[in-house]
This record gives C-alpha cells, structure tokens and sequence, in this order.
C-alpha cells in the first residue's frame, strides 16, 4: 500500500498532507440494511428507503450521473435549507471498503447487488454544495486506492465538488488535488480542474506536474490549462518553454502566459504579426501580449481602447497614409473628416472579444485607460450582449460597481443577456479550458452579493440546463469565499 502511495504522487507537492485516517468502516451489509428494503434471494436485490428513497424518488428525485447538479436537494443545501437527515445518509454512504481487484467496492452493495453507485456521487456532491461533511468526503478519495479506481468521470465530478468548499477547508481538500495530478487516466479533465483549483488557492504543487508536461509532453490533453496555471502562478521557469510555443496550435494560451509571466523574449517573435495583421480580431491577444510586456514600439493601449469599443484600428499602412494625407495641403481639407468616419465605424462583435481579451491586461500603466473603454460600451444600450461582457470585464478586474450590474442582468428581461451574465459570473468555471477562452482569464466573480441574485435565477428559470448551469456558479462562488 504504501508503495501505490508513493507512485500516485511521485513528483508533487503536499505528500505528507495525503496521509489521513481512514473513513469509518461498515460491515458488509449494515448500509444495505439501514437504507434498503431487501428481496429476492439472499436478500441481494434492494430498493431504497427512508431517506435515501426521499432523495432518489421522493421531493428530490435524483437520479443519474449528473445528479448533483441536477438536483434540488443541491440548491436547498447551498441555501442551508437540506435537513440534518440527509447529511447523515451522506456519510453513511461515504463509508467504502477497499476494492477487490481494482474497484473501489460501496460497503451497501456487499448486500445490493443489483444496486448503482450513484448515490456516492449524490453524497460528495451535494455535501460539498453544502460545504459540510468535508473530513468524509476527503477520505472517500484518498482511501488508499480509492481515487485511482474511480472512472474519469467520476474523479472529474468528485474534484469538482472539492472546488466548491471555501476558504476554511482549502488545506483540506489540496491532498486530492495533487492526488489527481498523481493519478493515471484516460479521462483528464479531472487534472485540469485540479490545476483550476490549485491555481485558485494559490498552491505551486503543480508546477512540477505542469512543468513536466511541457518539457516533456507527458498528459498532452492538459497542455493549454497547464500554460495557463504556469502562468498563474507566475513559475519564471517556464518562460523559455512557452516563448517557443507561440506560434503554436494553442498559441493564444502561450501568448497570454508570455505577457503575464513578463516573459520579454516574446516581443521579437509577437512583432512581425502585429505589423502584418494588427487590424484584425485574431491578433488581439497578441496585442495584449506586446502591451502587457510594455512595448513601446506601438500604442497597444490605443488599439485595445478602439476593440473594445467595437472600433477597428487602422492598420500600420494605413497609419502611414493618414498622416501622409493630412500633410498634402491638396487632401487635408477633406482627409480629417474621411479617416475620422472611417475610424468611428463601430461593430459588437469587435467589442465582444475584446472585452475577453481585456481581463488578461495586468499592465498598470494602461489600466485606467482599458476601464474607462469597458464603462464606455458597459454603458450602449444598443449592444446588450456586448455592454454585458463590459460589466463581467469590469467586475472580474476588480470593479464592485459592475458586480452590482452584473447582479441586475441575471435577472434581465432579455434571455441572451441573462445567459451572458451568467456565464460571466461563474457558470462554467469547472470548464478548465473554456472560461479562460470565452469568459476571460477569472472566469468567475468571487462575490456573496451575487448569490442572491443567482438564487432567483434559479427559481425562475425554467430551463433544466440553464438552472443547472445558476447552481455551478452558486458553487463555484462561495468555494472562494
């Protein structure tokens, strides 16, 4: 045992933190009897009661492998309205035996052979929505053998339920982290979410981890997550690595990573394309690099300034023109009017993603230039969806006014306006690879304010995926709190 230990975490930080007690052992057959009507022969077929019947067929209904998030019983534990019973059943269910072979075996089914395991993953994950219960469901996985015999899916869902404990239990719930990163898979979404994690509690026991993987290519699915958690955590080391990917596949992570590491061999490669194309959509994160880095070969701040105003700058061609007509005394007359409409020209796809990309400037210098561009198309009526990624934009980089908007837009008339809010705020935060891409390098406002606001969404949506996707986010925000 103690040599599957030693493999499961080679390499990483926090070792010593995995060994913890065991969760209490139930005989063969106690849970069973405790939770279950027996019948057939031997008694091995079941069907549930009491409270476990409540939860899977009663006011609750949960069911399946996305039951958790799914489930009612979820929100209710978030609000501090689930009843002391079903945390008791929780644990009771938390209760596990060492596999036979190479399964993880419910200490219940010793006696319900006919009977699923999905009420394991109904007592992580609407405990952790609860934030109680966190010592049993930290020993669930790391039993020994435990977390490796669990399928992708299951590791990806347990450690998104770690993710939504607070504060108070981060040291806790860090073994498992570094625990997924030791653990072999063919599913690694769950070692992207333990890097999310890792990062939001500021915790370098990945870099290791992360470190092998872009030297050496090891786990090539988590490549962009580890660039982006490299970053993060501001590891200088991994600077020359990433400086060769960024003309890449992924070059957009690589990029981003480069202008937060301060990585400044990566202005002579980023130049050239700015030059070539710095007028169209695709090169903004490259233009946010080169101002990052502080560049002063060109105003970065201005070009960034017009995108999320939905304007395109003129390309350096163009540049060059301009102030050639504005020379000619034959043109000058009629050439400041002409280059002025053609700047004005304004589109909301522009602003769009330039409202993403400005979540990833740290260069202080052009910090107050950037917020005053997002309050500008934060504030056109005439572009809600864009108006409403200003706000995320804003709160994201720190600004408690635009939280308070974005608090007033979950609950908008308007349908894709409400869906965008929610998105910003934290809707697919356990989605390691998208909220980076298309909510912005935060990707979540960590505020209580925002839950009850969330809270009515919930209640008054009446799309399962959508309602679904309110009570992440309600996870995902007090798991920082």
């Amino acid at each position: 045992m103690k040599s599957t230990k030693r493999r499961a975490v080679r390499g990483l930080a926090a070792v010593s933190a995995l060994i913890l007690s065991a969760p209490a052992q139930a005989k063969p057959g106690d849970l069973a009897d405790t939770h279950f009507e027996r019948s057939g022969s031997g008694g091995m077929m079941c069907t549930p009661k009491g409270t476990l019947k409540e939860l899977q067929q009663g006011r609750y209904k949960c069911q399946g492998s996305r039951g958790a998030d799914v489930c009612e019983a979820s929100f209710d534990a978030v609000q501090g309205k689930l009843e002391a019973p079903f945390f008791e059943l929780f644990v009771d269910l938390l209760k596990t035996l060492p596999g036979e072979g190479d399964r993880v075996k419910p200490a219940y089914k010793d006696g319900c052979a006919d009977y699923d395991d999905i009420p394991h993953a109904l007592a992580f994950g609407i405990a952790a929505y609860a934030q109680k219960n966190v010592d049993e469901v930290v020993a669930y996985a790391t039993t020994p053998n435990a977390f490796a015999t669990l399928d992708g899916t299951r590791r990806r869902d347990f450690v998104n339920a770690l993710g939504r404990y607070g504060k108070a239990d981060w040291a806790k719930v860090l073994p498992v982290c570094t625990l997924a990163l030791g653990t072999k898979g063919n599913l690694l979404e769950f070692k992207q979410n333990a890097l999310r994690l890792l990062a939001r509690q500021g915790s370098d026991a990945g870099v290791d981890y992360c470190m092998n993987v872009l030297k050496k290519g090891d786990d090539k699915a988590v490549t962009k997550v580890c660039t982006w958690y490299l970053a993060e955590r501001q590891a200088k080391d991994a600077a020359p690595i990433i400086v060769r990917n960024l003309e890449g596949s992924d070059a957009s992570w690589f990029q981003h990573a480069a202008g937060i590491l301060g990585a400044k061999d990566a202005i002579d490669v980023l130049k050239p394309s700015y030059e070539k194309d710095n007028d169209a959509e695709p090169i903004l994160p490259v233009t946010v690099t080169l101002l990052n880095l502080g560049d002063k070969s060109h105003d970065y701040t201005a070009d960034m300034v017009a995108w999320i105003q939905g304007r395109r700058p003129l390309s350096l061609e163009d540049r060059a023109k301009k102030a050639a007509d504005l020379k000619d005394p034959k043109k000058k007359k009629t050439a400041a009017e002409s280059w002025k409409k053609r700047e004005s020209q304004d589109n909301e796809r522009a602003a769009k993603a330039a409202c993403i990309e400005a979540t990833y400037i740290v260069n202080k210098d052009a910090a107050k230039a950037i917020d005053e561009a997002l309050r500008i198309t934060a504030k056109r009526s005439d572009w809600p969806e864009a108006s409403t990624l200003a706000w995320g934009a804003l709160a994201q980089r720190g600004d408690k006014a635009a939280v308070a908007e974005l608090a007033k837009l979950l609950n908008s008339p308007k349908e894709d306006v409400r869906k965008v809010a929610l998105d910003q705020v934290g809707a697919r935060y356990e989605d390691s690879q998208s909220f980076p891409q298309y909510q912005g390098r935060v990707g979540i406002v960590t505020d209580a304010s925002l839950l009850p606001a969330l809270a009515s969404y919930y209640e008054n949506e009446q799309q399962a995926d959508l309602r679904e996707l309110a009570l992440k986010a309600m996870g995902a925000i007090r798991g920082g709190l």
